[in-house]
């Protein structure tokens, strides 16, 4: 980054293809991979939240803290949940996958909007609650998206990707 510049993550699709699992192990492997670094990023979020509703108003607070993590969940998903090492389509991913990223952000702003409307002044466990619950939603829809939509290996397939991501699982 001290150029300014940054470089997503390059690997060859030879080497991207030798890491992923057989094809009847490929919806588990993704399951347990999104898994994992959907707890990961909400504990990221959680902890941005929480810091950020001290200076901030909740929903703002959600909102910048959802921002935060979106970039980096999304790299993670791409490399190591879908396979999607190289620069290919980079861009691409990162926008469509912040796309799914609102359906997060609407529903854990809605039920936290909703929880200040019936409370004045909610306890912060609680709040941290809501947006948990909202966020776990939002995550389990978000990898039906990216996993049909966003790294769908037919919407755009390169030579010997046709056994890619959502194929045949």
């Amino acid at each position: 980054l001290p150029s300014g510049r940054f470089r997503a993550p390059v690997r060859s699709a030879s080497v991207a293809r030798a890491a992923r699992p057989p094809a009847d192990d490929l919806l588990r492997h993704q399951v347990v991979s999104y898994g994992v670094i959907g707890v990961l990023s909400l504990l990221a979020y959680l902890g941005a939240f929480h810091l950020l509703s001290g200076v901030l108003p909740a929903v703002p607070a959600n909102v910048v803290a959802v921002v935060l993590v979106a970039w980096a969940n999304t790299a993670a998903n791409r490399v190591f949940t879908f396979f999607q090492a190289t620069r290919e389509r980079y861009l691409r991913h990162q926008v469509e996958s912040a796309l799914t990223f609102g359906l997060a952000l609407v529903l854990s702003s809605v039920a936290l909007a909703l929880l200040h409307r019936a409370v004045a002044a909610p306890d912060p466990r609680v709040e941290l609650a809501v947006v948990a619950g909202g966020n776990l939603l939002g995550a389990a829809l978000r990898f039906v998206l990216l996993r049909a939509w966003v790294f769908n290996p037919r919407r755009n397939p390169r030579r010997g990707d046709d056994d890619l991501v959502g194929a045949g699982g």
